[in-house]
């Protein structure tokens, strides 16, 4: 039998290894032996790299000075050979934000199945879909056009549909990669011809070393992690002969009850609305004193990202004490000037494509409100969140009466600081000498303080025009105001400590 501190030692490193299901793209793991610093592991943290000194993950400054770094199974002498952008996973003193081992690891490392010109529509590699947004981080080795057969790193988040979300891409030299791989979910297995996908590529195990798996054979939905050591995958083949299968987690989830988590991770599905979700492989319960950032639990639907901080519960679930909206939610108020497209359900407004789904929330006041009742000139409001070919999916749609100021918000992008011009979720926004530029806290700035601030990708803007302006004007009307709406960039604008972080807070 084994005395009380025992027994603690044991379950911590238990949930080191459990919690490794939180790192990655859809739980990323790490499957060689934890070592001793992370004994002292009270909890987990994943999310995206925002900056350094020691490392800044989820708007916390982790102290990095005793920790094991690694990219892989390879151990690095500094933090800083990470980059920003980087999904990782921080364990150690969540609490007191002092970590014993930060983990970095690609979901995919291989070919990529096309020739890529840039990255404004899906792509392929290694037979994952591979979607990117304005918040994917582009290393400085990437030069576009890339060809057919170049091998990329890329790390993110799997959606519900299988793709993969991208924070981070970059360019793999062929002389320093020993293997392809890939990390994903198992389905449609098939024992007799020893075969089974991950999203669009069909693995054949047939000659793999499969011992780590249970009964030593991929079982459906089982998260794993297949290499190809032979380097044998042919671009565009959707065909890869694994040299060997492993889990890419060992340990399930109720080894980490009692223990906090920060979890950064796609919504892959909703129990209840506004009240449970499931992100990775944990559901998570939402409460009355569930703390919003950027958004509401109404705003939470499949496919929105999120940071989760909560306690893992005697059920294996996630209760949430903090819920932040990583990729910030749009929202557009302007006058309709087209009929919406009612066989796509979709409607351009400000010239952003709006696609209204069975779970939109339409409302004027007025019952069996509908896409189809919409007219031009009507002054209508949408929330949402950015979706599949560059669309936002509305959440809420509303149609209003005697309004006439038009807004949009959104995540920035290109800012130009010489032209004073930057795009908002897209939309292209002059602004000129006459332009108001404030922080989130009202606060107001010259053009040069507020473009100073701004980091692509992560900083939200809200520009007004008034009175309203038509979508073809929106880009040569300059707006009233611009005001930045997230707390992250505004601290900038006051931080001395030297960290060139925009997303950091303490503890």
């Amino acid at each position: 039998l084994m005395d009380t501190n025992q027994q603690n030692f044991l379950l911590t490193a238990l949930v080191s290894i459990a919690l490794t299901a939180c790192s990655g793209g859809d739980d990323n793991s790490v499957t060689s032996a934890i070592p001793a610093s992370t004994l002292a592991t009270t909890g987990v943290s994943t999310g995206t790299i925002t900056g350094f000194g020691s490392v800044f993950v989820n708007g916390t400054r982790f102290d990095t000075d005793r920790a094991e770094i690694f990219h892989g199974d390879d151990q690095l002498n500094d933090v800083r050979e990470l980059r920003k952008g980087m999904l990782v996973r921080v364990e150690g003193d969540i609490e007191h934000a002092v970590a014993s081992r930060v983990h970095y690891e690609e979901d995919v490392k291989g070919p990529i199945d096309e020739d890529l010109a840039d990255l404004s529509r899906p792509f392929s590699a290694l037979g994952q879909r591979v979607v990117a947004d304005s918040a994917t981080v582009v290393d400085d080795n990437v030069v576009f056009p890339v060809a057919a057969g170049t091998i990329l790193g890329i790390s993110g988040h799997r959606q519900a549909d299988g793709s993969l979300l991208a924070l981070y891409i970059e360019q793999k030299d062929p002389a320093d990669v020993e293997q392809y791989k890939v990390i994903g979910r198992v389905t449609n297995v098939d024992t007799t011809a020893m075969t089974f996908r991950i999203d669009q590529l069909l693995v054949n195990y047939g000659s793999a070393a499969t011992d780590d798996l249970p009964g030593g054979v991929p079982a459906e939905g089982r998260l794993v992690e297949v290499e190809d050591a032979n380097l044998a995958y042919a671009p565009a083949s959707g065909l890869l002969n694994a040299t060997e299968v492993e889990p890419a987690g060992k340990v399930e989830a109720e080894q980490a009850r009692g223990r906090e988590v920060e979890l950064e991770s796609v919504v892959t599905a909703i129990d209840k609305p506004g009240a449970r979700f499931r992100i990775s492989r944990f559901a998570v319960n939402l409460n009355a004193s569930t703390q919003f950032r950027f958004g509401d639990a109404q705003d939470i639907g499949v496919g929105t990202l999120l940071q989760v901080q909560g306690r893992v519960n005697d059920a294996d679930e996630i209760d949430a004490s903090r819920v932040t909206f990583k990729r910030s939610g749009v929202r557009i108020a302007a006058h309709a000037e087209s009929d919406a497209d009612l066989d796509k359900a979709e409607l351009n407004l400000l010239g952003v494509i709006v696609r209204v789904t069975d779970a939109t929330e339409m409302r004027d006041g007025q019952s069996g409100f509908g896409l189809g009742d919409i007219r031009p000139g009507d002054y209508l409001e949408v929330s949402g969140f950015p979706c599949e070919e560059n669309r936002l999916c509305a959440k809420r749609l509303g149609r209003e009466q005697n309004e006439n100021q038009t807004e949009l918000r959104g995540v920035a992008a290109n800012p130009d600081p010489v032209a004073r011009r930057m795009r908002i979720q897209g939309v292209a926004v002059q602004a000129d000498s006459n332009t108001r530029f404030r922080s989130h806290r009202e606060r107001p700035l010259t053009a040069n303080e507020f473009f100073a601030v701004i980091t692509p990708g992560l900083t939200v803007l809200k520009a007004t025009w008034g009175p309203a302006v038509k979508a073809g004007d929106v880009s040569v009307s300059a707006p009233q105001e611009i005001e930045i709406e997230d707390d992250f960039s505004s601290e900038k604008l006051d931080d001395d400590s030297g960290d060139d972080s925009p997303d950091s807070e303490s503890r």
